[in-house]
């Protein structure tokens, strides 16, 4: 008896390769959401299937990738002054915005007891 031609489907799809290709995606996505370096925006995971039918439209070329969007890191700002040094030559010193905290009543790790 002749054995039974299976369809094709994505899940067999060059023997399951496009579902495993989604899938690392979504780990790769979720290693970017976990990264608290990035963005809140939206990742974006786009499986492309392109059929191209020939002539006699009895075959067809299978062409499938994945592409992928993901959070980019945030950007940061901050302010510098910007000096001259005794020679003429000029340098920036990073402006510190935290003021220091007015501590009072300090217990030192060594007193707690």
């Amino acid at each position: 008896m002749p054995e039974q031609d299976e369809k094709l489907t994505l899940a067999n799809m060059k023997g399951g390769a496009a579902l495993e290709m989604v899938d690392r995606a979504i780990m790769q996505a979720l290693n970017n959401i976990n990264d608290i370096n990035t963005t809140l925006a939206k990742r974006e995971i786009t499986l492309k299937i392109t059929l191209a039918p020939s002539e006699d439209r009895t075959l067809m070329a299978v062409d499938f990738g994945v592409s992928t969007k993901f959070a980019n890191q945030g950007t940061e700002k901050f302010t510098a002054d910007v000096r001259i040094d005794g020679r003429g030559k000029g340098y920036a010193i990073e402006r510190n915005r935290q003021r220091a905290l007015p501590l009072k009543n300090v217990i030192k790790m060594e007193d707690r007891d």
